[in-house]
């Protein structure tokens, strides 16, 4: 999955009301929510309808991945990458890497 970002004047956003702001941060997480969902249900949906059409996809195990990832740098090198703060929030939502 990809991300899409938000970009806007930070000096403009700020000029707006508190409550206006909140009403906008708001809007625009819960868009984000919908939006990977919609993500979600369309790659299900290719899927199927590519595997309708002889595509074979392969499921990995993926704790034998990771185990693989863990004999090398991998995990080391995006650690360092990341940083401390936005490894560990990785960490809190797909476990120890």
């Amino acid at each position: 999955m990809s991300g899409f970002w938000i970009l806007g004047s930070r000096r403009a956003f700020q000029s707006l009301p508190a409550d206006l702001r909140e009403i906008v941060m708001a809007e625009l997480n819960a868009s984000a929510v919908e939006q990977r969902a919609d993500v979600v249900r369309l790659s299900e949906s290719l899927r199927t309808e590519l595997q309708g059409k002889g595509l074979q996809f392969v499921d990995v195990d993926r704790t034998a991945f990771r185990d693989a990832l863990r004999k090398t740098s991998f995990y080391k090198d995006w650690r360092v990458k990341f940083g401390d703060e936005a490894w560990n929030k990785l960490q809190d939502v797909v476990g120890p890497l």
